[in-house]
């Protein structure tokens, strides 16, 4: 089945995107105001990326949509954050650098601005996307988040050529993160994030490597089913139609799923998770 735009995004950032037919200035001002109201961070290349897939008849370019951010933002225009206290706060800017997850699109070592609240949650902010090219099929999109390239070398750095005979070659490239399985705790918090996905961090997978004796690191998949009340995290495949594959992020190991069968998870909620030696689950039906 081909994915549309509702496996990528929930359905507040899909209606914000088309909420202003052929203005693409439009259309970024929306998405700005609705990842803000759910206190999340944003860059240039995550607005041009819903755009394109949740809004493909839009025509833009992406350094346009950076140049326009990057304009509302030293003319104070972007949308403002709550400070928690019921107070306007406007968006911190922070200079983040690319690590190369997407060399097709966007080489290591290029500078990026993230956008967010203040200045631990940009530092923190999941900011390197794949930005697909106007009219991309949204399974190839699919396909590259869930395969992102090992973390290359900056562009400034010398090319790696081919050694010559009798010289060592290159080392292999670095793997994703090890998960330690340090821990023999069953017990967890999760928390729902401002992009209305569920966060499932590295100490629960650390604990699942624990429980189930089992080595895994970053970039290894999982399988998660949403069925009624429970998710279940699985370590393979067990046949059941509504499960999706999700990989461990490379660098992190942690995993963030959208509610796929009902309404979008509300951000902030927190829930109880259970680890045990064959799966993870979290108990949709008492918040904490």
């Amino acid at each position: 089945m081909t994915p549309s735009a509702i496996n990528f995004y929930p359905q507040p950032i899909v209606d914000a995107a088309n909420s202003v037919q052929g203005d693409w200035r439009g259309a970024c001002d929306a998405v700005l105001q609705v990842i803000t109201d759910g206190d999340r961070c944003y860059s240039s290349g995550e607005i041009a990326r819903i755009l394109r897939i949740c809004a493909p008849d839009l025509r833009f370019s992406v350094p346009g949509i950076g140049g326009y951010i990057r304009d509302a933002f030293c003319s104070d225009a972007l949308p403002e954050y709550d400070d928690g206290m019921g107070n306007p706060m406007s968006p911190l800017q922070v200079g983040r650098t690319t690590l190369g997850l997407f060399p097709n699109r966007t080489p290591s070592g290029q500078p990026v601005f993230v956008y967010g609240p203040d200045q631990g949650a940009c530092d923190v902010a999941e900011y390197e996307v794949y930005i697909p090219r106007p009219g991309e099929d949204l399974g190839d999109v699919e396909d590259t988040d869930s395969n992102p390239a090992t973390p290359q070398p900056p562009s400034t750095m010398p090319a790696t050529t081919t050694p010559a005979p009798g010289q060592p070659s290159q080392a292999p490239a670095a793997p994703g993160v090890v998960l330690q399985g340090n821990t023999s705790r069953t017990s967890f918090e999760c928390k729902v994030t401002g992009d209305f996905r569920l966060y499932l961090n590295r100490e629960v997978f650390d604990a699942l490597a624990y429980q189930s004796g089992l080595a895994m690191r970053g970039g290894d998949p999982v399988y998660v089913r949403v069925d009624g009340d429970v998710v279940t995290v699985l370590l393979t495949d067990d046949g059941d139609a509504n499960n999706v594959s999700f990989t461990l992020g490379r660098t992190r190991g942690r995993i963030k799923v959208p509610n796929q069968t009902g309404s979008p998870f509300v951000p902030g909620t927190r829930y109880g998770v259970t680890v045990t030696s064959t799966e993870i689950t979290v108990d949709l039906a008492n918040a904490l």
